[in-house]
């Protein structure tokens, strides 16, 4: 289960634009990187932020209500479902299929929270 969770929120990460690896770890092992490397780690970050702040923008203007917690959960399964189609539209199949299991689960965890047994 808890294996299951971890893949589950790496997976929501993703569809939030998640920072780059490059900008954690640099500053995770500040004492190590030059001024330049922070400064651009730094530049990364803001720029992540602001395409999430965007994101999040769009989600409100559509109706999106990523506060509720048993609605958000049918929304990541509209995205992935989406987002799958997508793959598998281009020739992408193990990304349309990963993404197609996601909106699987994504859809039964939400119905496990509408029907408020979790």
């Amino acid at each position: 289960m808890k294996i299951l969770k971890t893949i589950l929120l790496l997976f929501m990460g993703s569809f939030l634009f998640i920072q780059p690896v490059g900008a954690i770890i640099s500053s995770t092992h500040a004492s190590t990187t030059t001024v330049e490397q922070q400064s651009a780690a730094l530049k990364t970050e803001f720029k992540a932020q602001k395409k999430l702040a965007k994101f999040e923008k769009f989600l409100a203007k559509v109706g999106v209500d990523t506060k509720d917690p048993v609605k958000k959960w049918l929304w990541f399964a509209l995205i992935a479902l989406v987002a799958s189609i997508v793959f598998y539209a281009i020739g992408q199949w193990w990304l349309g299929y990963l993404t197609s299991t996601a909106a699987g689960i994504f859809f039964l965890v939400w119905l496990l929270k509408y029907l408020q047994v979790i």
